[in-house]
């Protein structure tokens, strides 16, 4: 990794210019991107229940609906019925329009004397008072037509649109238009507009390219002024925003070459490579001033700031993209495509900061507030400013240390109200509810809901499986039963189906006796009704073969988890008072969509078991122990746990936008911990001391965690300027978790580390230790290779240059020392000078006689060429037995072994 980027700085020519080659090739195709309004994307792929959608259309029709309202004083009159009639006229005109319901087309089913008038409800419009008043009375004897095209107090009609399926990706957009020219010329006296699944998709496309004309630039800002603030200069502002903004070139391209279009959810990925996009460059940017405030000149702070975090920024990049990859495994078809561009843009993200950040900093001249600033305390401002950040971070400090148990209290309470909150947690995945109350989309669908039935239907198909077999009085029985059930619910406005024609027929038969308002007794008699309807009011309720029947629900539940709830009582029903010869199921757009809540619910599932897996899995093995492991997780799980307690205590639903957010919550969190522990053990490394090492870790990394914290929060807030209600909720539930993020870092990390001691994979790669150190060394005998690796590790291990004494003869010492590369020589002083006694060599042990007690040092022992030298001491000794206490054992036994020998052998030289 050091040597990827070591390479780019050597050669920072034919770097960029890659870059630029790639950036090239994959923005090549960025032009052809493609707005998704479908609703598509937002069911299960694979779903079985999709296949059974499209043979049921093929038999009732499409069930998108568009209905143009209109209201008036009273509709029965001849202004506002010649509006309908000239309105549903030109709507028939329309390329795509299948057919057009209204009190215009309508026909009419009334008995007169033994006769069945079910010609057209509106021959001509009457113009006087009576036969208005006559139509009045027809039209409102069929219930059929109430709240279906006229409202119960007639003061508001609907003409129901229905459509075939588009071929044309632009149709709902070229419909809704002409539907809105049409009513736009009959407005003034009434008051007319559209509602439906194609002015909603086409209300959802625009509602998206607003949002990335509006985010992005106030993304932008908020990170500039954040990025100012914490740097105070504009080198840390531009290398943000050049490397996030390659990043979004390069991620749309991926989108353009992989055919995703631009939908509700991959929207904000722009937003959010600005936001998470900036977070390394902060940490980079910050250890490179703070080398430099050290008094390092700018090739050398560049190159230590890249040996110390090399390898941490892979490692927060790695396991960002991880948690955003695992929304990949959901089958809901947005969430999948936004866990492939999501993961592929931060892992891209990761290529470019490594290459331009370090590049740019490498050509820049140092800012002039930081040149011959050794001493300095941070940088970016005056020191009375960050001095008091330092101070607070030390304060952070000792709570940290001292009140562990309230620390702990705390957690644990706050975890068990999340808990509960967890279980009021609902799950919403419906289309509607996307939109803003406050929207027109939803005032006009609660006003449709109010005055007639809702704009959102499903089907309700029945299926006998043979010919004419509705027809049989049984199961016409049982099919006006169950719409009886279904509208007995109150959850559904508007019921339709074929027993409803066959019944006003029966009753109209028989002299309008609602006694007779049922299906007929006979089958003939269904055949007989049947051939006096024309093919155009059945065709929606009942197939060719009359092998199905079909009732059409009207609603307006935008719950998803509301609507599943009478969907299963729905199926109950039907288990329970259906025959057993007869299949019942529910279909429709909103019940495929519907479908997609327990998928929502599994992938949430999924990915974050997968996510916190891999974690665990990396994070032991990077620092060698199940024990960090597990302890790099909970820092990282508090927030996850925490956003599921707020959305069930302040009711936010689990939708496309909310599920993403535990995913991110933990990529994104992971990085500050990841620096915080990698920090902490470089820290323990050169102190020994772990109150130290954890005041300069919070001190080192406190404040670009702070930052990085802060503009994530910020730049999630911007969200909430969104059109979409999911958008919103992302955006403020975003920026809560990064917020409780960073006090869990400042808090909860700190206190767990305090109580562990970290050793990592890549020390143990770098540490040269010979192979058979174990067969010459007393120390680590029967100890292997590695745990022998691992003793050095936790101790200290400083580095002795040639002339370097180890022990001084004459001083006192309590520690013990092993060479571990080198040699040294062992030697006397006498009034002839000093007497060379022996060399030793790599894996020899000198001074051991101090672990039993402070005692004088009874000779010099004087490094020969530079070596690195473990100091054991009580404190290692200490720390190895927290942390391996297996090979603790072993050492400590080999230890007794030395000094016993050594015992002996001065007992010998003393009686001797």
């Amino acid at each position: 990794m050091q040597k990827l980027i070591f390479w780019v700085l050597k050669h920072p020519i034919i770097s960029i210019g890659l870059l630029v080659i790639i950036t090239v090739g994959l923005c090549w195709k960025v032009n052809t991107l493609e707005i998704d309004s479908s609703a598509e994307g937002l069911m299960v792929e694979g779903d079985p229940a999709r296949d059974y959608y499209e043979t049921i259309k093929e038999k009732f029709g499409d069930d998108n609906l568009t209905v143009v309202v209109l209201q008036a004083d009273d509709i029965f009159t001849a202004p506002a019925l010649r509006t309908i009639g000239n309105i549903t006229g030109d709507l028939e005109s329309i390329e795509g329009v299948a057919s057009v319901e209204s009190l215009t087309t309508v026909n009419r089913i009334h008995g007169v004397e033994d006769t069945l008038d079910t010609g057209p409800l509106i021959d001509e419009i009457p113009e006087d008072a009576a036969g208005l008043n006559d139509l009045r009375k027809i039209a409102m004897r069929n219930y059929i037509y109430i709240n279906n095209v006229i409202s119960k107090n007639a003061e508001t009609a609907a003409i129901n649109i229905f459509t075939t399926k588009p071929e044309d990706k632009n149709f709902n957009k070229k419909f809704s238009r002409q539907v809105d020219e049409i009513i736009d010329k009959y407005k003034g006296s009434f008051d007319v507009y559209q509602i439906g699944t194609p002015l909603t998709k086409v209300t959802f496309s625009s509602y998206i390219e607003g949002d990335q004309r509006k985010l992005m630039p106030y993304a932008v800002l908020v990170l500039v002024a954040i990025l100012f603030f914490a740097f105070r200069n504009i080198v840390g502002v531009i290398v943000p925003l050049a490397t996030a903004g390659l990043s979004i070139f390069w991620t749309l391209g991926f989108m353009a070459w992989l055919k995703f279009p631009i939908n509700v959810v991959t929207a904000i990925i722009p937003a959010l490579l600005i936001a998470i996009g900036s977070t390394e460059d902060t940490h980079m940017i910050s250890e490179y001033y703070l080398e430099l405030i050290k008094g390092h000149v700018k090739k050398d702070a560049v190159k230590r700031m890249v040996k110390r975090l090399a390898l941490p920024i892979l490692l927060t990049s790695f396991t960002t993209a991880l948690g955003f990859s695992t929304l990949a495994t959901n089958k809901i078809t947005i969430l999948r495509q936004f866990g492939i561009v999501s993961s592929f843009g931060l892992a891209i993200n990761f290529i470019i900061t490594i290459v331009v950040v370090p590049i740019i900093l490498h050509l820049l001249k140092v800012p002039k507030h930081l040149s011959g600033s050794a001493g300095s305390s941070s940088p970016g401002s005056d020191s009375k400013k960050w001095g008091a950040l330092d101070s607070m971070l030390r304060k952070i400090g000792n709570i940290d240390l001292s009140k562990k148990f309230a620390i702990t209290a705390i957690t644990s309470f706050l975890v068990g109200l999340s808990i509960i909150g967890c279980f009021r947690l609902q799950i919403n995945t419906d289309f509607v509810s996307y939109f803003k109350e406050s929207s027109f989309i939803r005032k006009r669908s609660k006003s449709i809901h109010e005055n007639l039935a809702g704009g959102l239907n499903f089907y309700t198909v029945i299926e006998t499986e043979k010919e004419d077999g509705v027809l049989e009085p049984k199961v016409l029985r049982q099919i006006a039963r169950l719409e009886r059930y279904l509208n007995d619910t109150g959850k559904f406005d508007k019921t339709i189906s074929i027993t409803d024609h066959l019944s006003v027929m029966n009753r109209e038969m028989n002299a309008g006796d609602k006694k007779f308002q049922h299906v007929p007794d006979s089958k003939e008699s269904a055949v007989q009704y049947l051939l006096m309807m024309d093919d155009e009011d059945i065709e929606k309720y009942l197939d060719y073969e009359r092998a199905a029947a079909n009732i059409v629900v009207r609603h307006n539940i935008t719950s998803s988890s509301e609507l599943r709830r009478e969907l299963k009582k729905i199926m109950a029903y039907c288990r329970d008072n259906m025959s057993p010869d007869i299949k019942v199921k529910v279909t429709g757009e909103g019940i495929l969509i519907n479908n997609a809540a327990d998928a929502m619910a599994r992938g949430q599932a999924t990915s974050l078991g997968l996510a916190l897996g891999a974690i665990f899995i990396i994070m032991s093995i990077l620092f060698l122990s199940i024990k960090a492991g597990f302890l790099s997780l909970i820092p990282n799980f508090l927030p996850i746990v925490f956003n599921f307690g707020i959305m069930g205590w302040a009711g936010i639903p689990l939708n496309t936008g909310t599920c993403m957010v535990a995913a991110i919550a933990l990529g994104i969190a992971v990085d500050d911990t990841i620096h915080f522990m990698a920090r902490y053990h470089r820290e323990m490394k050169e102190s020994l001391d772990q109150k130290k090492a954890m005041y300069n870790s919070l001190l080192g990394e406190g404040k670009p965690i702070m930052f990085t914290s802060v503009a994530l929060a910020f730049g999630f807030i911007i969200l909430v300027l969104s059109n979409f209600n999911p958008t919103i909720q992302f955006g403020f539930l975003s920026a809560i978790v990064m917020l409780t993020a960073y006090l869990s870092d400042m808090f909860v990390t700190p206190t767990l580390m305090a109580s562990t001691q970290l050793v990592t994979l890549w020390d143990m790669v770098g540490l040269k230790l010979r192979k058979d150190i174990t067969r010459i060394s007393p120390l680590f005998a029967g100890l292997s290779h590695s745990q022998a690796k691992k003793v050095v590790l936790l101790g200290s291990m400083p580095l002795f240059h040639k002339g370097d004494y180890i022990l001084k003869q004459g001083e006192k010492g309590r520690e013990m020392y092993v060479i571990v590369t080198g040699s040294a020589e062992v030697s006397l002083d006498s009034p002839q000078g000093q007497k060379k006694l022996a060399v030793l060599n790599s894996g020899e042990m000198v001074g051991e006689m101090g672990m039993v007690g402070e005692g004088v040092r009874s000779a010099n022992v004087i490094v020969l060429e530079d070596s690195y030298i473990m100091k054991i001491d009580e404190s290692s000794l200490d720390r190895i037995a927290r942390r391996f206490p297996r090979i603790a054992t072993k050492l400590f036994f080999n230890i007794s072994k030395v000094l016993s020998r050594r015992l002996a052998k001065q007992n010998v030289i003393q009686t001797s």
